[in-house]
């Protein structure tokens, strides 16, 4: 029997979530002229709390914080915060309200009890531009479609930019005479980090990495990392100890005893 109540009650929920749609008029001009019309107040705000009755789950009232009026400032104080009803009855999409949730507002004043008119708006840079227009009876433009920039989705290499003209990552030409002397990582002494930067960019193009190693000059004493082709390893016994000798091309022989 629990199961059957279960099942049923699961199945409701389902139908609910699918039959109760939420559909709601386009922020069209002449939606928005209406609402003009036959609201007495028209703010942007942010819903700050949502009250729900004791009952049931249902919001009773939501909090909100007004950012923008566009109708009847008269009606409210500056500032403060406002109490809005009548939610349940006007908004389809109750069920998916959050707080901190931004949405425009159309109400009616009842001797200071403010209760929604219309359905929430959602906020968008187009819907934003609509209502401010409207409330200065001003003409409506149509912002522009900004095209991408050249270079906005080009990622250069270290030491690069990317050319404005062309959006092809260049090597930088020159560089400033600064002395801030850098050591690179293939410790080679540099006049400037720009100076290192260029070489960088030069040395990407070949598949060879040069990074900062340190600031200041490169130290004098530097043995380079060994790689076996570079040298060869033999044992010799003496003095009945085992002795490994490096010949190594670059550097010299050295020995370490075992």
């Amino acid at each position: 029997m629990r199961l059957t109540a279960l099942l049923l009650f699961l199945l409701s929920v389902t139908v609910w979530d699918i039959d109760g749609s939420c559909i709601k008029p386009k922020a069209t001009r002449s939606y928005v002229h209406s609402l003009f019309e036959n609201s007495d107040v028209i703010l942007a705000g942010i819903i700050s709390g949502i009250s729900y009755r004791v009952d049931s789950l249902y919001i009773e009232n939501i909090t909100v914080t007004p950012r923008r009026i566009y109708k009847g400032r008269e009606y409210l104080d500056e500032g403060k915060i406002i109490v809005i009803g009548n939610v349940l009855e006007t908004e389809p999409c109750a069920h998916r309200l959050l707080a901190s949730d931004v949405r425009i507002f159309a109400l009616t004043n009842q001797q200071g009890t403010f209760l929604l008119d219309a359905p929430m708006i959602r906020v968008s840079l187009p819907v934003f531009d609509t209502f401010y227009t409207i409330s200065r009876k001003q003409a409506h433009r149509k912002r522009r479609r900004t095209k991408q920039a050249i270079c906005e989705s080009s990622l250069c290499p270290f030491g690069s930019k990317c050319g404005l003209k062309t959006g092809v990552c260049e090597c930088k030409a020159k560089c400033r005479v600064v002395t801030d002397v850098v050591c690179g990582s293939d410790h080679t002494s540099y006049s400037s980090f720009c100076h290192l930067s260029v070489r960088s960019c030069v040395l990407a193009k070949k598949g060879v990495r040069l990074r900062v190693a340190s600031k200041g000059p490169c130290s004098k004493f530097y043995i380079p990392p060994i790689s076996p082709s570079l040298f060869s390893t033999h044992l010799t016994p003496h003095n009945n100890h085992i002795v490994f000798v490096y010949s190594i091309d670059i550097c010299c022989s050295c020995h370490w005893s075992v």
